[in-house]
C-alpha cells in the first residue's frame, strides 16, 4: 500500500497495489476521481468496464457518473489540441503512451460508457452476488429491501406482546419512559445489524426472570418502610435545608409532595405505577447524594437505602430484557427474513464477506478480479470494518489498482456510520509500505 504526501493529478504515478489519498471536502476529490479514471483507460489501456467506482449513496454515484463523462470528454478534446492545462491531459501526454491509442482508447470508452460500473458498495456486493450465485451462495429469489424498518418493527411488536403486555406488571412499570417500545427495539436491532461490534451498556448479568424477582424483593421492601416510616420521611424531604431546590439537579418541594403521593397511593392500594417507581429512583441514597447542596449532610434512612436497591433492580431488569429482546430477535429475525424471502444491505455485505472466506473464495476472487483491473473507493471515511475487508480480499493485490479516497475528519464525527478505526487501519498500512 502506498500514501503520497501530496496527490498531483499531473504527476503523481497511479502505482498498483493499494494506495490511500486523503482529501477534504472542497478540495476537487470528484474531479480527481474523474481524472484518475482517465489515465487508467488513456495510459493503462483498461477498458472503461475493467473499472469500478464505488461510493456511499445514490446520489453520489450519479453525480460520479455524470462528471466521469463529462471528464472524459474534456480530455478527450484536450488530447486533440496541442496544448493542455488539463492536469490529468498533461499525464497522459508525459506518460509517453501513443497518443493516437490514447484518444482510441477515450473514444471506445465514451461509446461504451453504460458498462462503467459506479455503484454504492451495497450494488456492488448484490451484482458480484447475483452474477455469481454459485460462488456466492446467495438465494436466487431474495428481494433487496432497502429499508427493513418495518419488518424489524414486526418483529420487536411481537416480541412485546409476548414478553411485555402479558408480564409482570413491575417489569412494566420499571420501563416506562425507557427506550423499550416496540419502535425503539427496532431501531436498535437495525444499529446492531449494521455495527455488530458494538457493546449494549449496560450488560445484562442475570436472567430476566432472576433480575425481576430482584426487583420485586427490594420494591415490597421499600414500600414495607414508607408504610411504616413515611408519615417522618414526607416532612423531612420537604423541609431538609441540605436539598436543592431551585435549580435544574434539584429537589423542588411540589415533587417530593407529588412522591410522597404516589408512595402513599401505592401502599394503601397496592397498585404498581411507574409513579411510584419514579419516586423511590430520586428518593434512592445515590440520588440523594446528588441533590444535596456543597458542604451540606445528605438525609439518611433505611428507605433510601431500600430504594437504592430498587434503583439497582430495575437497571438489571431493563438491561436483561433488552439482552432477551437481542437473544429473541437473533433468531425471529432471520426467519422471518426467510418467510417474505427478503435481504437487506447488511446481508448482502455478510453474504459478500462470508463468500470470500467459504469454500469458493478463490473462485470468486478469481472472477472478480477478471472483471475488474481497478476499484476507485469514494468516501472511504464513511466505510465499516466489514467492508474494507471486503475490498482488500478481492483487489488489494499486486496486479490490481485499488484506492481509498476520503476524508478522515469525518470518519472522526462518524458520519454515516463511518468507522474512524477502520480509518486508521488503513492509514497506518499505508504509512508502513510508504
Amino acid at each position: 500500500m502506498s500514501a503520497f504526501p501530496q496527490f498531483d493529478l499531473a504527476r503523481t504515478p497511479l502505482t498498483r497495489g493499494v494506495t490511500l489519498l486523503e482529501a477534504s471536502a472542497g478540495t476537487g476529490k470528484t474531479y480527481a476521481i474523474a481524472g484518475i479514471v482517465a489515465r487508467l483507460m488513456a495510459v493503462e489501456g483498461l477498458p472503461i468496464g475493467r473499472i469500478v467506482v464505488v461510493t456511499f449513496t445514490e446520489a453520489a454515484t450519479a453525480e460520479l457518473r455524470s462528471r466521469i463523462r463529462q471528464r472524459l470528454r474534456e480530455v478527450l478534446d484536450e488530447l486533440q489540441r496541442e496544448s493542455s492545462t488539463d492536469p490529468a491531459t498533461q499525464a497522459i501526454r508525459s506518460s509517453g503512451v501513443d497518443l493516437e491509442n490514447a484518444v482510441r482508447r477515450l473514444r471506445l470508452a465514451l461509446a461504451a460508457f453504460d458498462e462503467v460500473a459506479i455503484s454504492t458498495i451495497h450494488g456492488f456486493c448484490q451484482r458480484a452476488l447475483r452474477d455469481n450465485a454459485f460462488e456466492g451462495d446467495a438465494p436466487f429469489d431474495a428481494e433487496v429491501v432497502r429499508d427493513p424498518f418495518n419488518a424489524l418493527l414486526d418483529v420487536a411488536t411481537d416480541f412485546w406482546r409476548r414478553h411485555i403486555d402479558t408480564g409482570i406488571p413491575l417489569v412494566t412499570a420499571a420501563i416506562d419512559g425507557e427506550a423499550m417500545q416496540p419502535a425503539d427495539l427496532a431501531r436498535l436491532l437495525s444499529r446492531l445489524a449494521s455495527h455488530p461490534q458494538l457493546r449494549i451498556l449496560p450488560e445484562a448479568t442475570i436472567p430476566l426472570d432472576v433480575a425481576t424477582r430482584h426487583l420485586e424483593i427490594a420494591y415490597a421492601s421499600a414500600l414495607d418502610a414508607w408504610r411504616q416510616d413515611g408519615a417522618t420521611l414526607h416532612p423531612l424531604l420537604r423541609g431538609s435545608p441540605s436539598l436543592k431546590r431551585d435549580k435544574k439537579n434539584a429537589l423542588p418541594v411540589d415533587l417530593v409532595d407529588t412522591h410522597a403521593a404516589a408512595l402513599e397511593r401505592a401502599a394503601s392500594t397496592g397498585v404498581i405505577h411507574s409513579s411510584v417507581l419514579e419516586a423511590m429512583m430520586d428518593f434512592a441514597s445515590s440520588r440523594l447524594v446528588t441533590l444535596t447542596k456543597a458542604k451540606k449532610p445528605t438525609p439518611q434512612h433505611a428507605f433510601f437505602d431500600r430504594c437504592e436497591a430498587v434503583s439497582s433492580a430495575r437497571r438489571s431488569v431493563i438491561a436483561s430484557l433488552r439482552q432477551t429482546w437481542l437473544d429473541y430477535a437473533r433468531i425471529e429475525w432471520p426467519k422471518l427474513k426467510v418467510s417474505r424471502r427478503m435481504m437487506t444491505f447488511d446481508d448482502l455485505l455478510e453474504r459478500m464477506y462470508s463468500a470470500l472466506a467459504g469454500p469458493r473464495a478463490e473462485a470468486l476472487q478469481a472472477v472478480l478480479r477478471r472483471n475488474y483491473a481497478a476499484a476507485l473507493i469514494d468516501e472511504f471515511q464513511d466505510t465499516d470494518p466489514l467492508q474494507y475487508r471486503i475490498f482488500q480480499q478481492v483487489f488489494a493485490v499486486a496486479t490490481h489498482w485499488l484506492m481509498y479516497i476520503g476524508d478522515p475528519k469525518q470518519s472522526i464525527y462518524g458520519f454515516r456510520g463511518a468507522d474512524l478505526f477502520t480509518y486508521l487501519e488503513a492509514k497506518s498500512a499505508a504509512l508502513q509500505a510508504t
